[in-house]
């Protein structure tokens, strides 16, 4: 499985603890390894007293400049295949509205990957991108499970 090393790390903590993880404010811009955002959650079955349990994690990167265009990254996982992974990325300014958003579903994937990007306007303006990712796994309990991460308000000048 290709992971991030500080998301492995961090997705390792979740599992142990049970709980959502949100890195600091101050984590580096999109598209390099630290994540500001990340997230983690369980599939659960129990079958005949034993338990199968598959991890499910993920980040969303802070908006960035990139090839003269703002841009936003979503990355999941899971630690096995599950029977579909919805996942949207979206980019929005902080005074208006979605102004970019990409949506997919990924049939019996174990990861996915999604982008959004816009256009630099040519100015300094406030963004900040979201992430909805639900992962549906037939026989779980608490399937379909849905996690949303939303970045902090970025200003990007391009």
């Amino acid at each position: 499985m290709r992971t991030v090393p500080r998301l492995a790390a961090a997705l390792a903590l979740a599992a142990a603890v049970g709980t959502t993880l949100a890195a600091p404010a101050s984590a580096a811009p999109a598209r390099t390894p630290l994540h500001p955002v990340t997230f983690t959650t369980k599939l659960t079955r129990t079958t005949d007293g034993l338990t199968d349990i598959i991890y499910c994690g993920g980040y969303l990167t802070n908006p960035a400049q990139s090839s003269g265009a703002v841009r936003v990254d979503a990355h999941v996982e899971c630690t096995a295949p599950v029977d579909n992974i919805y996942l949207s990325a979206a980019l929005y300014l902080t005074n208006g509205g979605n102004i970019a958003e990409r949506v997919d579903n990924f049939p019996n994937a174990q990861s996915a990957d999604r982008f959004a990007v816009y256009g630099c306007p040519g100015v300094a303006l406030s963004y900040y991108a979201t992430g909805v990712a639900v992962f549906t796994k037939a026989g779980y309990g608490n399937s379909p499970l849905r996690l949303v991460a939303q970045s902090p308000n970025v200003t990007v000048s391009c």
